[in-house]
């Protein structure tokens, strides 16, 4: 019979984003409740040659097989859904590209509907999986659009599916991203959306879809409608910095500009970019190269 304490960690499965915290959490518990319990009794029973390979997984050294994840579900003893749930949640955090990552998290919210951990953070999430939706709520506080979802979903460039419309402004309410009074009309609850608790590749594949939309402008989009520059130089690792400083202060200064801004005419994208394109072997440090999350 599986201790009431243990069977809680199974139970709380949906509301992990990463195995690895979650057999963390399942061994501390196995351990205070029988202290007798070691990685090494588990691996032996799990049927793993190496006594430390949970330990090594644990500390991200080590990333875990189709044969190993069967063999940890059936020692932690998961069935069903818990154990359909694991498996996926291991293949999305071992994933490697975007489109992969996506794949194992939609079928993370399939395996129960949608997971505690995505309700949780609702709000957050669903904004980033569809370019579309941030453009539909931007295009709600334009004008009145009286319930006509045909007329909006054809004021999005390319157009939306009726469908698609009628269900990015459920969602926008549901979550509380837009509001609607008692004529009908919309307003933003807040003036800009935070993506801090958003999973890095739910945000990497929201930015990804907006420079691809920025591509298909280039021939859908007349010239005096847009703004598209570009320079090809050469800096030094201080110059970088202090010209990503810039970019950065003058996104601030757009967003200050936005806020202050009266009655708007249309929804824009506005993406600010610097990249390398040559590898001279020259690596600045991690802490540095990354700098934070300056991409919004």
């Amino acid at each position: 019979m599986i201790d009431k304490e243990l069977q809680k960690i199974i139970e709380s499965i949906y509301e992990y984003n990463d195995y690895r915290t979650f057999l963390q959490d399942y061994f501390a518990v196995k351990k205070r409740i029988m202290p007798t319990f070691s990685q090494r009794y588990f691996a032996k029973k799990a049927g793993f040659n190496a006594h430390n390979f949970c330990t090594l997984v644990m500390a991200g050294k080590r990333n875990l097989s189709m044969d190993s994840i069967r063999k940890i579900i059936k020692g932690i003893g998961l069935r069903g859904k818990t154990a359909t749930y694991f498996e996926n949640l291991v293949y999305l955090n071992q994933a490697t590209t975007i489109e992969d990552k996506d794949y194992y998290f939609s079928r993370l919210k399939r395996t129960v509907k949608k997971t505690t951990f995505y309700l949780l953070h609702e709000e957050q999430f669903f904004f980033y999986e569809k370019w579309y939706y941030p453009v539909i709520r931007e295009l709600l506080i334009l004008k009145d659009w009286n319930g006509n979802y045909t007329a909006l979903a054809k004021a999005v460039r390319p157009p939306l599916a009726v469908q698609e419309a009628r269900e990015a402004v459920e969602l926008l309410e549901k979550t509380g991203l837009v509001k609607r009074d008692a004529c009908g009309i919309y307003s933003l609850a807040d003036e800009f959306v935070t993506s801090a608790e958003v999973p890095a590749f739910i945000k990497k594949k929201a930015r990804r879809d907006v420079l691809m939309k920025g591509i298909e402008t280039i021939e859908s989009v007349a010239p005096h409608e847009k703004y598209a520059a570009y320079s090809t130089v050469t800096m030094s690792r201080g110059l970088y910095n202090e010209v990503r400083d810039i970019l950065d202060e003058t996104r601030h200064k757009i967003l200050e500009l936005v806020a202050d801004d009266g009655a708007a005419d249309d929804v824009y994208e506005v993406v600010l970019q610097m990249f390398p394109v040559t590898d001279l072997g020259k690596k600045g440090k991690k802490a540095e190269a990354d700098g934070g999350d300056h991409e919004a």
